[in-house]
C-alpha cells in the first residue's frame, strides 16, 4: 500500500509535479501496490497547480489497472470530473449523539477509575457534536495522561473536568476542521 498526500506530489516546478505523479502511478502498477491518495483541505490554497495535478491524475486513473482510495474531507473539496472516475463514493459521516456518548464511555478503559456521571457523558456528547471518534479518543488520551501526571497521590482518577478540559483542547487543536461534518472516502 502506498499511501501520499496530493500536496507531495505538487512542486514549484510543474514538470516536476507531472514527473512525480507518473512516478508514483507507475510504482503503484510496478509492484502492484494499493494507491491511497489524501486530498488535504488545504489544496485549495495551491490552484491552477492542484487542477494541472488533478488533470495528471484522471489522465493516469483511465489507465491505471490497480486500486485507488481517495481521501477527503468533503466531495465539495473535489474537482467533480475526479469523483466520476471513480466507482464507489462512500461518506462516513460523524456518529451521532447516540453514538457520541457510547464512544465517550466504552473508549475509556475499563481498568481506569473514573469518576464521571451519566449526565457528564450526556453533556460531552451534546457539546462536542463535531467530534469524530478519533476526536474523542485523542480527548480521553489526554485526559487520562493528565490525570496520571497531575495526580499527587496514588489515587489518579480520570475526573469529567479532565474530560471537558481534553475536549477543549481538542476543539482547539483541531480549529477550522471541526465545521466539517463528514469526511468522505472514494474508492476507484
Amino acid at each position: 500500500m502506498k499511501v501520499i498526500d496530493i500536496n507531495e506530489l505538487m512542486t514549484k516546478y510543474s514538470f516536476n509535479t507531472t514527473k512525480n505523479i507518473e512516478t508514483l502511478f507507475k510504482e503503484c502498477k510496478d509492484t502492484g501496490a494499493l494507491l491511497v491518495l489524501e486530498c488535504a483541505s488545504d489544496s485549495d490554497s495551491h490552484g491552477s497547480q492542484l487542477d494541472k495535478s488533478v488533470r495528471i491524475i484522471l489522465n493516469h486513473l483511465e489507465h491505471f489497472d490497480g486500486t485507488v482510495i481517495m481521501i477527503a474531507s468533503s466531495l465539495s473539496s473535489l474537482d467533480s470530473s475526479l469523483i466520476r472516475r471513480f466507482k464507489f463514493v462512500l461518506e462516513f459521516s460523524n456518529p451521532s449523539a447516540n453514538e457520541r456518548k457510547q464512544l465517550w464511555r466504552n473508549l475509556i478503559p475499563q481498568r481506569v477509575p473514573k469518576s464521571i456521571s451519566e449526565t457528564d457523558y450526556d453533556e460531552l456528547s451534546e457539546r462536542y457534536s463535531e467530534f469524530s471518534g478519533s476526536n474523542i479518543e485523542n480527548c480521553i488520551f489526554r485526559a487520562c495522561s493528565r490525570a496520571v501526571m497531575e495526580s499527587k497521590d496514588e489515587n489518579k482518577v480520570l475526573t469529567s473536568h479532565l474530560l471537558f478540559e481534553a475536549a477543549e483542547e481538542e476543539l482547539k487543536n483541531c480549529g477550522l476542521f471541526m465545521n466539517q461534518s463528514t469526511k468522505s472516502s472514494l474508492y476507484f
